[in-house]
This record gives structure tokens, sequence and C-alpha cells, in this order.
């Protein structure tokens, strides 16, 4: 019989859930951060929690409570060599931010390498709708947890007046400095683009350069060849959640150019911030755009360079935009408080 949607029934009084998970300092994702306010949001919530790497599985003590391990989807592969490392758990779910055969898709390897690994487990915690449908396309016979992130963005309030007033255009792009992120094809595509020139664009990238830094350096070294580019992109590195928060507000157009997104952390503070979304189609980055409403998909970089000339030439076809994603807007934040609800849900009695 399948397990999809069944519960756990334990005793929430006894239950320690052991999130297996990297050090929140180690690189700056989206996975990290929902890792960090879930976790954070269950203590408040007391719920017992602790948090350990993967080469910490070996110093945790048993106790005789329901331990529930939450394995990162960064582990996985993990279990090859060490398919027995979560064996004393009562319970085994994968957090699943990223597969890698979820993007580029690949079902021999996906058939050969990732489903032995997720036959292991119990159940999934995945964060879209889309992710759950993924696995379910798959016949993976499992619990799914869906627990999407949270946006609690106190400053997502835009001024009530007129829309920004400004001569150039301001685009901010949220993203990691990694190949499925899709940078370099987004600066190739400016490059070639027939109506460069000026500087009536204005780009602020905020991620990090850490991750994939032959990827990252390759980046800044196109860009910064080309003059026009230099002159119109700034790249502001990781940023501090409030620092990244006092961006949006300054920006009149958001751009994603990721192939690939299993929730889309940036496009949903983009949404919040009732800012019109340019973005590569890929995942779940659908679920955020209203098509000509709030934003248009791409298939490519290309036609996503080509319609950014049409809004930087034609100002009154980027407030129609501006003013749809600040009607659009999310009328209230979704908390994490709410988030670790969902979560807790799962594994209580109904």
């Amino acid at each position: 019989m399948p397990l999809r949607g069944a519960f756990c029934f334990l005793n929430m009084s006894q239950a320690k859930f052991i999130f297996i998970i990297p050090p929140f300092s180690a690189f700056a994702s989206g996975g990290n951060v929902f890792n960090e306010r879930l976790t954070n949001a269950l203590e408040k919530a007391g719920i017992e929690v602790e948090r350990v790497d993967f080469q910490q599985l070996d110093q945790i003590a048993t106790h005789s409570t329901d331990r529930i391990a939450i394995l990162d989807s960064l582990f996985l592969d993990k279990l090859n060599a060490s398919p027995d490392a979560l064996s004393a758990f009562s319970k085994k779910y994968l957090l699943v931010h990223f597969l890698p055969r979820m993007f580029p898709p690949d079902k021999e390897k996906f058939e050969r390498q990732e489903r032995p690994l997720l036959e292991l487990f119990d159940g999934l915690v995945v964060t879209s709708e889309f992710s759950k449908n993924y696995f379910l396309e798959k016949g993976l016979q499992k619990s799914i947890v869906v627990v999407p992130p949270a946006c609690e963005m106190s400053a997502a309030v835009l001024p009530s007046g007129s829309l920004r007033a400004s001569r150039s255009v301001h685009c901010l792009l949220v993203a990691n400095l990694v190949a499925t992120k899709g940078i370099l094809p987004f600066f190739q595509a400016l490059a070639k683009a027939t109506w460069r020139g000026g500087e009536h664009l204005q780009i602020t990238l905020a991620g990090s350069d850490n991750i994939e830094p032959d990827y990252a350096e390759h980046c800044k070294q196109f860009w910064n060849s080309d003059l026009w580019l230099k002159n119109i992109t700034r790249y502001a590195g990781i940023l501090p959640h409030q620092e990244l928060a006092k961006l949006y507000p300054s920006t009149d157009l958001f751009i994603s150019t990721s192939f690939f997104e299993t929730y889309g952390m940036a496009l949903q503070e983009a949404r919040f911030f009732g800012l019109p979304i340019l973005a590569i189609r890929g995942g779940n980055v659908a679920f955020h755009v209203q098509e000509n409403q709030n934003g248009r998909l791409f298939s490519d970089p290309e036609n996503l360079v080509a319609f950014l000339g049409e809004l930087v030439e034609n100002e009154q076809l980027l407030k129609k935009f501006q003013l749809a994603a600040r009607q659009l807007k999310p009328v209230e934040n979704y908390s994490w408080k709410v988030a670790a609800a969902i979560f807790l849900r799962h594994w209580v009695k109904r």
C-alpha cells in the first residue's frame, strides 16, 4: 500500500529530530537558510532538535526517545559508502533541496544511482508541490511532506506613491555564481544584445563566489572584459539577509537566470516586494510568475535579454508590469512558525 501522506503517530514529548545538515556558515544557499530557519522555528515551538554534520553521526548517543533523522540531500551520496549510517534512527527522512538527476534530467542515472538510496528512507521532506510531483511521477512509494519556505519580509513594503523615478532600469539578481544558476549565459547574451549601450540598465548581482570558484571567476572575468557590462554591473557578493532586503525597494525588476529551482526562495522574496520578474523557465520557477502579469518566463537567456531590452526602451511597458506585480503582491507574510506547524502536522496523530 502506498505510504503517501501517511502520518507517523509519534509522541512529540519524546520525539527528537536530528537534522543532518551542513553548518549554516559553510556556504550561502537557499537550502542552508531553510535548514536554519525551520530548525529554529521548531525549537521555538518546544520541539527537541539537534543539528549535526554527517561526520558527527557516530557521536550521537542512543536514547530511548523516538529519534527521527532528517538528512539533507547534499549528503545523500555519502550513503553509498555508509549505507547503515542511519540505521539507529526510528524514522529516516530525506530533506530534498536538490538532487543531481533532477537537472539535467537523466532517467537512467536516477534509476541506477539515486533510487536505491531513496529506498533507504521512510519518506521525503520537500519544499514544493513541484518536487512532490517529481517523485510521484518516478513512482516513489514514500511518504512525502511538503514544507514551503517561509517569507518573513518585514521590510517588504514599497512606497505607496508613484513608481520609483529613474532614467535607468535597476535589475536585481540573487544567485550564487554556480553553473546551474545560468549567470554566465545571461551575461554572454547581454554582450550580444543589439540594444546594448548607454547606462540605462544597471544590474546588481548578490550571491556567493566561493562554491564553484572557477566558474565564478570566469563570470567575473567575462563581464569585466566588456566595458559596457563592467559599467552596468555591480557584484555585491554575499549579503546578510537584512542588507539584501534593503536592495529590493530600490529595484525596478527582478531577474532569475537559473535553469532549475526546486522552490526559488529569491523569486518568492521578489514577489513579496511586488517586483516584476523575468525568469528562465525550469522546475518550480513558474509557480512564482503569472505570465504577462507580474512577469515573463523564457526558454533561454537570449529571449530573456531581448525582452529586457524592450523594457529598458519602453518605460510604459515596464510600468505596466510593475503595477501588475504590486497588485499581485502577497498580502500577508507566511511565517516560519507556520512552516514549522506544517512540518509537525505530519508527525502528530490526527
